[in-house]
């Protein structure tokens, strides 16, 4: 009963519909026939491979027209004559120099810490000079600074009491701006006398 190239459930099934037959089993048994010829003929012929080699080809054309429509794309906004907009915020750089002393002897202090807000920290030299600076958002004209002066050798230059002064960049002049985002840098000199501790 079993065939060995349709396979056991064929023949099984083409026995059972021999032994009734009716209208629906005879169309059934007509597509399950012309079911397994044309998978017969389909294996045989190798159509089944050609199928994947040409949907490959099909495939791959596809990726090459995308990659050259992708590329042209590029190119055709590459090749703007319009400058690009920019992004960012405007800056400037503040600098602040000076010079820190005692307030009785006028004798240059060496070593006190000077911080300019929480962007920079620096000690002064042998001569009491000091430089911080700082690149923020453009000042206001009413927009102040702080910057803290403290002792922190005691011991070998004598005891200051530590300050906290603010400073106002009033009319600040800018140079080395780039014309853009970038204002330029401006300089302001200040002189500070530091009080002994009793």
């Amino acid at each position: 009963m079993c065939d060995n190239n349709r396979g056991w459930w064929t023949s099984s099934f083409f026995y059972c519909m021999r032994k009734k037959p009716d209208v629906n089993g005879i169309k059934v048994l007509k597509y399950l026939h012309l079911y397994i010829i044309r998978k017969q003929l389909f294996e045989k012929t190798n159509l089944h491979q050609k199928y994947e080699a040409m949907k490959i080809k099909l495939i791959k054309t596809y990726n090459v027209l995308i990659t050259a429509l992708l590329g042209l794309l590029g190119f055709a906004t590459a090749c703007d004559l319009n400058e690009a907009s920019e992004y960012g915020s405007p800056s400037a750089k503040y600098i602040i120099t000076g010079k820190v002393s005692s307030s009785k002897t006028n004798q240059p202090i060496e070593h006190i810490r000077v911080t300019l807000g929480y962007t920079d920290t620096c000690y002064t030299d042998v001569d009491g000079n000091y430089q911080v600076e700082a690149r923020e958002f453009p000042l206001d004209e009413n927009d102040s600074v702080t910057v803290n002066f403290n002792d922190c050798d005691s011991i070998e230059n004598g005891e200051y009491t530590a300050l906290d002064t603010s400073f106002v960049f009033r009319n600040p002049v800018f140079t080395g701006g780039n014309g853009k985002w970038y204002r330029g840098q401006t300089t302001k000199e200040v002189t500070v006398k530091l009080e002994p501790k009793e």
